[in-house]
């Protein structure tokens, strides 16, 4: 990143693990990425996007005379999830749940050695705001059986971690829970600057479909609870030409977290579910 006060570090899709080995494993929280730094004199958080996040900075404040300015503490924070809306209110505070401490951009120590120190620093601290992330060093055999342990306690995922190379070299991996769930398409909405348009093709006056507007019963009301955006042309295409074809018909969504409101969070399309109506759906919300 062009800023020098975020350090982050992109995670690679699981699947990429090496089959054998050891490696570190941490459970994934659902919040948001923070890179942690001291710089002229005021703690600075700021998100994975490059945005600074001033209520984070704020509760770090009493860790300001002994927080170094040539450290980056990255963590997880408690904001903008359910899950860490519920479990701020839970505990009567926010929290960052700290999993990596690098000391400079050349740090040279490895993933374990970064932990302990991590460890002894946030003792130092007692900051109730900034706690350890706990995590395991296993076979790599071994990372199903400790990923479905981590989401039965609660946890969005797991993030896997290579060991015995210094940050910029090792590769962290990530695996997320995934939720899916049926909707039903309420509305549409329309776009005439598609990101993606094939060579040769023309966008109808309308413009082509961007979103879908997803629905659920309510009672003997159908709502809308969230908007999800299409990225499959062929999707795109088949809704712009038979929108009235589709409308009320049933989708099927996925995402990594279920809202209140029944929407889900980081929501994309599967597939249209022609085998159920919304009137199925409606009989599974008169049965429950």
């Amino acid at each position: 990143m062009k800023n020098s006060s975020i350090l982050y570090k992109p995670c690679i899709a699981i699947p990429e693990i090496p089959a054998i080995g050891k490696v570190l494993v941490e459970p994934k929280f659902d919040g948001m990425f923070t890179s942690i730094r001291k710089v002229n004199d005021q703690i600075e958080v700021w998100s994975r996007r490059g945005e600074r996040k001033a209520t984070l900075e704020q509760i770090l404040a009493n860790s300001l005379d002994k927080f170094p300015s040539d450290i980056y503490l990255l963590g997880e924070a408690e904001y903008g999830s359910q899950a860490g809306r519920i479990a701020t209110e839970r505990r009567g505070y926010p929290v960052i749940h700290c999993f990596d401490m690098v000391q400079g951009v050349d740090d040279k120590e490895d993933v374990v050695k970064r932990k302990l120190r991590l460890i002894k620093f946030l003792k130092s601290l007692e900051d109730k705001h900034l706690v350890i992330v706990e995590d395991k060093i296993i076979q790599v055999k071994k990372v199903p059986e400790i990923f479905k342990q981590y989401i039965k306690q609660g946890f969005e995922g797991i993030v896997v971690k290579e060991l015995d190379k210094d940050f910029k070299s090792e590769n962290w991996w990530k695996q997320k829970k995934i939720l899916t769930d049926e909707f039903i398409i309420i509305g549409y909405e329309f776009t005439n600057e598609p990101p993606y348009i094939p060579k040769g093709f023309v966008v109808p006056k309308n413009g082509l479909v961007k979103n879908i507007v997803c629905g659920l019963w309510k009672g003997n009301k159908l709502e809308e609870v969230m908007r999800v955006g299409i990225t499959r042309f062929d999707v795109k295409l088949e809704l712009t030409r038979n929108p009235k074809k589709h409308l009320g018909k049933v989708v099927e969504i996925k995402g990594f977290e279920r809202f209140q409101s029944g929407a889900l969070r980081h929501a994309s399309f599967v597939r249209f579910r022609n085998d159920l109506s919304a009137r199925d759906l409606r009989k599974n919300v008169e049965k429950s």
